[in-house]
């Protein structure tokens, strides 16, 4: 079991995409559907859902939260429901439950502007459909045009439906669960736009995989979105500097993802699906003990020189820069008198400061000099290292 989450967790989050990542299709112009204005319900009150299922998709909002009609200024908190589109082979759980993370995560971080959340499952017709319903959209809106928009969701294109679909495909077909889930659109677009395989945890075709890491995923991605609304530039090489290397800000997302998930779950915000094999409930200090051990084993085995500020997409040491982060960030955290430092103090100042400076700003302390400190911590017993999260746990409120 422990192997097989691993697994996945490395496949689900290693395709994690920048928001201006659409580096192949000129949008640079601003929609003609952005305006800025102030919106005066800023909070999403709770993780009620309403699904109309179509002939050729499932749609799931918000049944309190109002769906967006225009695109408001970036980075402005708006309590905007997101909008959660699922291809119709798949079960309506996967929309549902997925819209209700969401929300759950706008509840914890603010809903900022809008979103929407394309999930394709493996059936080839099914896909087609969310596409055609995807590419119309995105010409109405003047994003993009239509066959700009089906080539890039076709079997040459990057981050499209297509190669999701078949993520979902060959799972099945050769029974080893796997997954895929990015923000994957283009700052110029104004809003965030998120794509996912299938959510096998959502799904009867591995029953094994619990359905928490589904909706832990949606933090993640959504946290992506929370991150990317503190940078204002549509400058795609300018953004990418500013969200820092791939442990700050993979690891950022995946630690809040873990500390909201757990809070919401606390709270009773969100419930877990029960499964019928289900035999691994959500438990955070369990999951920051695995991420911990995987991280630490392929450190020794598969990157000993390979100090995390050097980490990239490209050479993440198997995927073991996402947890490596996660407890760079816990180090981070555990020195500090109060906690959300990342949400409540980084990202504010991290455009008018750049990304080194706002660290040094933020933690009190270099990068270089963190990774000296960092490797100095990877190396200690793994029971001063879990002791660390008792502290988190408290100054979290953690049950």
């Amino acid at each position: 079991m422990y192997k097989i989450f691993i697994t996945i967790l490395i496949v689900l989050l290693i395709s994690c995409s920048s928001e201006t990542n659409e580096k192949s299709i000129d949008l640079n112009e601003p929609s003609k559907n952005i305006e800025e204005f102030t919106f005066s319900n800023t909070e999403i009150l709770n993780t009620d859902v309403n699904c109309e299922e179509f002939d050729t998709y499932v749609y799931c909002i918000s049944k309190t939260a109002p769906v967006a009609k225009k695109y408001p200024k970036w980075g402005t908190l708006t309590g905007y429901s997101p909008e959660v589109f699922c291809s119709t082979d798949l079960p309506i759980l996967v929309c549902s439950e997925t819209a209700k993370s969401l929300l759950a995560a706008m509840m914890e971080w603010g809903s900022y502007g809008n979103a929407e959340y394309w999930i394709i499952g493996s059936d080839k017709t099914a896909a087609k459909n969310l596409t055609d319903l995807n590419c119309h959209r995105r010409k109405e809106r003047d994003q993009m045009r239509l066959e700009d928009c089906e080539w890039k969701h076709g079997p040459n294109g990057d981050h499209g439906f297509e190669s999701y679909r078949l993520i979902g495909e060959e799972s099945i077909r050769t029974n080893q669960p796997s997954g895929s889930a990015g923000l994957n659109g283009d700052r110029g677009w104004g809003f965030h736009y998120f794509t996912s395989s299938i959510p096998i945890g959502l799904t009867d075709y591995f029953l094994y995989i619990e359905p928490w890491q589904e909706q832990k995923l949606a933090f993640h991605e959504y946290f992506h979105a929370f991150q990317h609304s503190f940078i204002e530039t549509e400058d795609y090489d300018k953004r990418d500097k500013l969200l820092g290397p791939v442990w700050f800000n993979e690891g950022g997302a995946e630690y809040m993802a873990h500390i909201g998930f757990k809070k919401s779950f606390d709270e009773g915000i969100l419930s877990t699906p029960i499964k019928e094999d289900t035999t691994n409930p959500y438990n955070f200090k369990d999951a920051m003990r695995n991420k911990l051990e995987y991280a630490k084993m392929s450190k020794k085995e598969v990157c000993p020189n390979l100090d995390i500020g050097d980490m990239s997409y490209q050479n993440d040491c198997n995927g073991a820069s996402y947890d490596l982060g996660t407890w760079a960030h816990i180090l981070l955290e555990s020195k500090q008198s109060a906690p959300n430092i990342l949400v409540d103090k980084f990202y504010p100042i991290l455009e008018e400061n750049g990304w080194e400076k706002a660290f040094n700003k933020t933690y009190g302390i270099s990068p270089e000099e963190f990774y000296v400190e960092f490797n100095s911590f990877i190396n200690m017993s793994t029971n001063e290292q879990i002791a660390m999260l008792d502290k988190i746990i408290a100054s979290y409120n953690l049950k």
